[in-house]
């Protein structure tokens, strides 16, 4: 992009005590300040006097305001706004600015307003005239203490970039209204009109990352399926989380969550706080052909896993806290229907993190999980045996710890592929194979990369 600058202009910005970074593009045609149309500018201090001059640059489209070190630009004049009616752009990030003027209101045919990383504790209702706006960001503005309640009636907005779950309370009433809405980030679902679930329901043109938070205000499977979510179709990652503060188990967030299955090209999903028993059936849908990241954490009242063999494109799965899970059977790999599919044909991570009562896995079968090269178990008081493992024939990276009452490796060794092995706070499993004498030696004395509570062991 070129900078367009007057002799009037270039003088101006000659004189700071900061050298600005523009870049300049003069032109004989055009000596006078009100040709300029994109102006990029970083200054130490601008007072009233350099606000004048950019006053005066009627024709300015692009305004970029930047912070240098030691930078006092910490207010904008009341009135700078009031010529500069033909702004489609402007970036005022990383600034000490606190509020916008009330000349913002001015700005009707901005696209662009940017006052991210600024210390802002509010926007002004003003910002409704701002009727051509598609893209506001704030992220980083970590003052903010919320949204003004005109947001809902900016309905040219597409990108509304902000951490909602730090940096907001609640979500601005009718939001539903933004229905060119494609960047949210996240919804805080409230209970009260204007913040239910089913204010996402016209809001299909939302793509990339969406976390739905607080779905214990959701109350019945007839309010979670009025945020269509399966009509999303632009989503890539979804998160489902429920608060973290529930103590008891709650059947009808089955029905819940039954009724808020994601389109079926998203690539990553996560369920957080599910106090449901029992999983949905959409989970383990193979129509999900593009989902390659699961994460399922503190689902503490599901006392069997979901039967996700059947994904055909999952390559990352992570299983957190799911206290209730004794035992994994072959239902996780696969449905009784379909007893020669081979489970997990894509994976190649796996994690069981602090499943408390997991005592033990089975199931598996010959041609399972064929591309699984890293698995950690760790934080599982309960679990007896690993003879799983002479299965996984494509094993590359094994870490066991605080798994007391695994006491030995499996009879048929470990997968030929294991290139390391890394074991900690396993008492019963170090005396089996921390040196030559021990009994499950002669399986870890070919693993190149050997680790005993965090000390290489030399085979």
């Amino acid at each position: 992009m070129k900078y367009k600058v007057g002799d009037k202009l270039t003088l101006f910005l000659q004189n700071q005590p900061l050298e600005p970074k523009v870049q300049k593009c003069l032109d004989s045609k055009q000596t006078d300040t009100t040709k300029v149309e994109h102006l990029s500018l970083a200054f130490k201090e601008i007072d009233l006097i350099n606000f004048g001059i950019l006053k005066q640059c009627i024709r300015l489209h692009t305004l970029i305001i930047h912070r240098c070190y030691g930078s006092k630009v910490n207010y904008l004049p009341p009135d700078l706004f009031l010529e500069l009616k033909a702004l489609h752009i402007l970036n005022l990030s990383h600034t000490n600015i606190k509020e916008l003027p009330s000349s913002v209101e001015n700005l009707k045919e901005v696209r662009y307003l940017d006052v991210s990383e600024t210390p802002i504790k509010w926007l002004t209702e003003s910002i409704l005239c701002l009727s051509h706006l598609q893209t506001l960001k704030l992220d980083g503005c970590l003052s903010l203490v919320g949204l003004p309640k005109c947001t809902s009636k900016l309905v040219n907005l597409r990108h509304l970039v902000l951490d909602i779950a730090r940096q907001l309370q609640s979500m601005p009433e009718g939001i539903g209204n933004l229905s060119k809405l494609r960047t949210l980030g996240a919804f805080l679902v409230g209970d009260g009109e204007g913040t239910r679930i089913g204010e996402l329901k016209n809001m299909n043109s939302l793509g990339g990352s969406l976390r739905l938070l607080n779905l214990e205000n959701v109350l019945t499977r007839e309010e979670a399926a009025e945020a269509y979510l399966c009509n999303k179709h632009g989503l890539k990652k979804i998160e489902l989380q429920w608060s973290d503060l529930q103590d008891e188990k709650n059947p009808n967030e089955e029905e819940i969550l039954n009724s808020l299955q994601p389109p079926s090209g998203i690539q990553e999903l996560k369920i957080l706080f599910y106090s449901g028993g029992v999983f949905p059936s959409w989970i383990s849908n193979p129509s999900f052909g593009e989902l390659v990241n699961i994460t399922l954490y503190r689902c503490r009242y599901c006392d069997k896993l979901p039967s996700l063999g059947e994904l055909p494109s999952l390559k990352v799965l992570n299983v957190i806290e799911n206290n209730e899970v004794k035992e994994i059977s072959s239902f996780f790999c696969r449905k009784e229907s379909n007893e020669d599919h081979v489970a997990f044909p894509k994976l190649e991570k796996l994690s069981f993190d602090s499943m408390s009562e997991l005592e033990k896995w089975t199931g598996l079968t010959p041609g399972d999980f064929p591309c699984l090269s890293d698995l950690i178990i760790q934080y599982c008081p309960k679990l007896i045996g690993v003879s799983f493992l002479s299965h996984l024939v494509s094993l590359s990276h094994l870490e066991i710890s605080c798994c007391p009452k695994i006491s030995c490796l499996p009879e048929g060794g470990l997968p030929l592929a294991l290139e390391s092995l890394m074991i900690k706070d396993c008492p019963k499993l170090k005396e089996r194979c921390c040196n030559e004498q021990c009994e499950d030696w002669s399986k870890v004395a070919r693993v190149p990369a050997f680790y005993i509570d965090n000390e290489k062991v030399y085979v």
